[in-house]
Order: C-alpha cells, then structure tokens, then sequence
C-alpha cells in the first residue's frame, strides 16, 4: 500500500509541474534594445552604439566573481581596439544603483548599461554569467562564450581587420 501511495503521489506532482520549460531561444543578431547608461542619460540600444563596428558585449552581475576577474582583460582589450570596435558592459538582474555603485567601485571605463529585468538578457538567450556576446558589423553574433581569451581576440581582431586583410585570411 506505501509504494502504491507514493506512486501516486509522484504521479500527481508530474502532471501538476508539467514538463521542463524548454530552453531560451539563442538570438543569433544583437537586438536592438534600449538599455540605461550606468553613467547617466538617456536609453540607448546596443545597435545604435555599435553604428556599423564590431562589438563585444559583456553580460555580468555585481555577485558574480568570474565576471569581476574579466574587467581588467576587457578594459585592456577596449584601449587596443580604440574606436574601431565597441567594448560595453551591460549589468543583468541588479538594481540600477547597485550596477553604478559595481561599475564606478571597479573603476570600468568602457560604456555599461544597466539591464535590471533581464529584458535583455532573456532576449539574447542569456541563462548563465559571464557571458560575453561578439557582434559583428552588421548586427550578427558570431561569437559566444563565458571567458575572454585568445580565441575572442583573434576573433574580434578579424571583425576589425582592413577588408583586404580579411579575404586573405578567409581565403
């Protein structure tokens, strides 16, 4: 009678949680989303900022330790570029004065946004931090992952190659 109960039971709870939610769609172009400056003034979309560049976006969190250890890496790389990329940090899940308090107590140069409801984040099929999104010039992500490394760069770097550069390194 106990195992009969218990199947039941398990039974009832199966059909009142329902399958898994499936999983976020993966966008495969950087929306065109209007974000708040961590630094003031008025919101903004990604795609307006980028105006035609390369662009590394990288999502983070004020608890989130991996993403505080990628700051330094990612304010190198943005004074390597300089304008011929875009380097941004946009904060998810936060309260906007806790991201300006992060961003400003971390001394982050590059443009951060602030993305409070995971609009964003959601959107672009965000589920896990850091999560750093390389945008190419017109809009399409051709690159995603969790850590800046050798990789991201050499890639970011053919996004800003001369276009003689590239089709050689296509060919």
């Amino acid at each position: 009678m106990p195992s009969r109960l218990l199947a039941c039971l398990l039974l009832a709870l199966a059909v009142a949680c329902g399958p898994p939610p499936p999983p976020r769609p993966v966008s495969a172009t950087l929306i065109d989303h209007p974000l708040e400056p961590l630094a003031g003034g008025a919101p903004t979309s990604l795609t307006a900022l980028a105006a035609g560049r390369p662009m590394l976006v990288d999502l983070y969190a004020v608890w989130c330790d991996g993403c505080r250890r990628q700051i330094a890496a990612l304010e190198a790389l943005a004074a390597r570029v300089g304008d011929r990329a875009v380097i941004v940090g946009v904060d998810v899940g936060d309260e906007v004065a806790a991201a300006r308090t992060f961003a400003s107590r971390e001394d982050i140069d590059y443009p951060t946004f602030a993305d409070p409801e995971l609009r964003f984040a959601d959107a672009m099929g965000v589920s896990d931090l850091p999560h750093l999104l390389l945008v190419d010039g017109d809009g399409a992500i051709v690159r995603r992952g969790r850590e800046l490394d050798a990789a991201f760069e050499r890639a970011l770097d053919a996004l800003i190659a001369p276009r003689s550069a590239r089709a050689t390194t296509l060919r």
